[in-house]
C-alpha cells in the first residue's frame, strides 16, 4: 500500500511495486502453510490424547517459562538411581541371582532327619509289658556326588549373577550418560533463548528504523523486507529455542523421575 502511494507520488518506481506484490505473495503461500501445520498438529494432539480429532483444541502458552533447575549431574544421577523403577529392578535381579548360587551350593550339603514314633497298647501281652512305647530316630544324609549336577547348577547361578551386575552396570551407566546429555541440552536451549530474545529486540528495533526512514522516502522498501525477514528469522529462533528448552526439561524430568531441585543461587 505504502509503495503504491509512493509510485503515485512519483517518489516509487513500477519495480518496487512488483518487488513488495512478491514479497505479499511469498508471506501469503507462508501463512497458508502455517495454517495447515498448525491444524495438523492439533489434530495429532488430540489423536496422542485418545479424544475425538476433530474436537477442538485451543492451546494457551505459559506466560513465563519454568526456571532453570538445578543442574548438578551427580546429584541427579542419584535421584535418578533412587527413583526409577528400572534401578530396583536391576538391583532385585542381582540379589536374586546371589541368593540362587546359595541354594544351588545347598544340593550338597549334608541333611538330618528327625523322626518320633510312639505305640500305645492297651492290654500288653508277651514281650510287651507297657502299654507306651516310643522310639526316636536320628539319620544323617552326605551326599558323596550326584552326578555334577550341583556344579553345573553353581555354574548357571553364577552365569545368572554375573549377566545381572552387567546389567545394572550398563543400567547406571546409561542412567549417568542420559542425565549428562539432556543437562548439555537443557544449558544449550536456555543459552540460546536467552541470546534469541535478546536479538528479537534488536531486530524489532531495527525493523520499525527501517519503517520509519522507508514512509520518509530516505529508503527503499528491499530494506524493510530485509528488515522483517530479519525479525521473523529472530522470532523463529526464539520459539525453536523455546520449544528446544521446554522439551529438554521435561526429558531430564523423566530421566530423574522426580520434580527437578530449584537453583538456589
Amino acid at each position: 500500500r505504502v509503495t503504491e502511494a509512493q509510485k503515485n507520488a512519483g517518489v516509487a518506481a513500477e519495480f518496487d511495486v512488483l518487488r513488495a506484490r512478491t514479497q505479499l505473495q511469498t508471506n501469503e503461500q507462508s501463512r497458508i502453510s502455517a495454517t495447515n501445520q498448525l491444524a495438523n498438529s492439533r489434530t495429532a494432539f488430540a489423536n496422542a490424547l485418545g479424544i475425538n480429532p476433530a474436537t477442538p483444541v485451543d492451546l494457551t502458552a505459559p506466560e513465563n517459562d519454568p526456571t532453570l533447575p538445578a543442574l548438578d549431574e551427580k546429584a541427579l544421577v542419584e535421584t535418578a538411581i533412587k527413583s526409577r523403577p528400572e534401578s530396583r529392578q536391576a538391583a532385585l535381579s542381582k540379589d536374586k541371582a546371589q541368593a540362587n548360587i546359595k541354594l544351588a551350593h545347598r544340593a550338597m550339603d549334608p541333611s538330618a532327619a528327625v523322626t518320633l514314633s510312639t505305640n500305645y497298647n492297651p492290654k500288653p501281652t508277651g514281650f510287651i509289658l507297657v502299654k507306651n512305647t516310643g522310639a526316636l530316630n536320628i539319620s544323617v544324609s552326605v551326599p558323596l556326588s550326584n552326578g555334577g549336577a550341583t556344579r553345573a547348577a553353581v555354574d548357571s547361578a553364577k552365569s545368572d549373577a554375573r549377566s545381572a551386575a552387567i546389567q545394572q552396570d550398563q543400567f547406571l551407566r546409561g542412567i549417568q550418560a542420559e542425565v549428562q546429555q539432556v543437562v548439555v541440552a537443557v544449558k544449550d536451549a536456555d543459552e540460546r533463548l536467552k541470546a534469541a530474545r535478546a536479538n528479537v529486540t534488536e531486530a524489532r528495533e531495527a525493523y520499525r528504523l527501517a519503517g520509519v526512514r522507508f514512509q520518509a522516502g530516505v529508503d527503499t522498501q528491499l530494506s524493510v523486507n530485509d528488515a522483517q525477514t530479519v525479525l521473523t528469522q529472530a522470532e523463529s529462533n526464539v520459539v525453536n529455542a523455546r520449544y528446544d528448552y521446554l522439551i529438554a526439561l521435561a526429558r531430564l524430568e523423566r530421566i530423574v523421575a522426580a520434580p527437578l531441585p530449584e537453583d538456589k543461587k
